[in-house]
């Protein structure tokens, strides 16, 4: 996560909750693990990872014009 780009999101929550956060040494990086190993994460990675890779038509017209 280091090598990525990084922006500020507010979400509103409890008090509780906010009194919990302010407890811990580092909330954000309790926060950033936390949704780092839910499934959902992992899955959307993965989804990402493969439209990434895939080829798009205009590297296919492009390969047939050389």
């Amino acid at each position: 996560m280091k090598d990525q780009k990084s922006v500020i999101h507010s979400i509103r929550i409890s008090k509780s909750l906010k009194e919990f956060l302010n407890s811990l040494d580092n909330s954000n990086e309790f926060i950033k693990k936390l949704l780092l190993n839910t499934d959902d994460y992992k899955k959307f990675l993965h989804k990402k990872e493969i439209l990434e890779n895939q080829p798009s038509l205009f590297d296919e017209i492009e390969k047939e014009q050389k």
